[in-house]
């Protein structure tokens, strides 16, 4: 599942350097998402990336947003 999410981050243009490499940690089919994203967008597309692939209860955001 990592592979995945992290192949669909780096794949996604939208996105800047940051966000495509956030950390992705799976345990037990839960995933969460950690590190720093330039705005509330990225934040959001990487959420929306990791939950296509988790599925919705199944993500943690611990995600920092480095610009308002």
């Amino acid at each position: 599942m990592t592979r995945s999410i992290r192949k669909r981050l780096a794949d996604d243009d939208t996105l800047g350097t940051n966000a495509r490499n956030v950390k992705v940690i799976t345990v037990d089919g839960m995933v969460t998402l950690r590190g720093p994203v330039a705005n509330a967008d990225e934040q959001a597309r990487i959420v929306a990336i990791a939950k296509q692939a988790a599925g919705v209860d199944h993500v943690v955001n611990d995600l920092q947003v480095t610009r308002p």
